[in-house]
């Protein structure tokens, strides 16, 4: 944060400009605001007019993110923006955007897991009803016998 709150609140990107859900966008430039510390400010397509000024959290996930220190190697990067709003403060985290493909693959996935585990549960009831069945026609005769033996 700039320690104007009219710069904040105009141009710098905030998480309640997000909304609630995160964003993809791509990275379009990097400028630097500060004079003693230059801090690494972020420009986005789609969202003209603001700008992210990364704090040291955000520039060590996106270091981490991007595998390089160098901010030139960020422009032209996509991005997930994810807004986070806990107690009194509010932050935006930058996310690598995870492709709809892999998305998809991993629903598929767990939607495979969800039959293979509905199919073998039902596989098991099947059988302990089998099992149940026979003990009771096991039972059955045993008590048939008996009854026999009674009447002679």
């Amino acid at each position: 944060m700039s320690r104007s709150t009219v710069v904040d609140k105009r141009y710098r990107l905030q998480s309640v400009d997000l909304g609630d859900a995160p964003q993809r966008t791509v990275i379009r430039a990097i400028s630097f605001q500060g004079l003693e510390e230059l801090t690494p400010v972020l420009h986005f397509e789609g969202l003209p007019g603001k700008h992210l000024a990364l704090n040291s959290a955000q520039r060590q996930e996106l270091i981490r993110m991007m595998h390089s220190s160098l901010c030139s190697d960020w422009v032209g990067r996509p991005v997930e923006l994810r807004p986070d709003r806990t107690d009194n403060e509010s932050t935006v985290h930058l996310l690598a955007p995870t492709p709809p493909q892999v998305l998809r693959e991993r629903v598929a996935r767990f939607q495979a897991r969800g039959q293979a585990i509905g199919s073998s549960l039902w596989l098991a009831l099947l059988l302990l009803l089998v099992l149940a069945a026979l003990l009771l026609l096991e039972r059955s005769e045993t008590a048939f016998q008996f009854i026999l033996q009674l009447l002679e």
